[in-house]
């Protein structure tokens, strides 16, 4: 059980870490 709730834990993290990144491409496409 504390592995599967480590994996959502990281799985979250790397949700955000997408939607950041995502967010930085926008910009710099829009900055150009």
């Amino acid at each position: 059980m504390q592995g599967a709730y480590d994996f959502k834990i990281t799985n979250d993290h790397l949700g955000i870490a997408c939607q950041q990144i995502c967010q930085i491409r926008k910009m710099v496409k829009e900055g150009k």
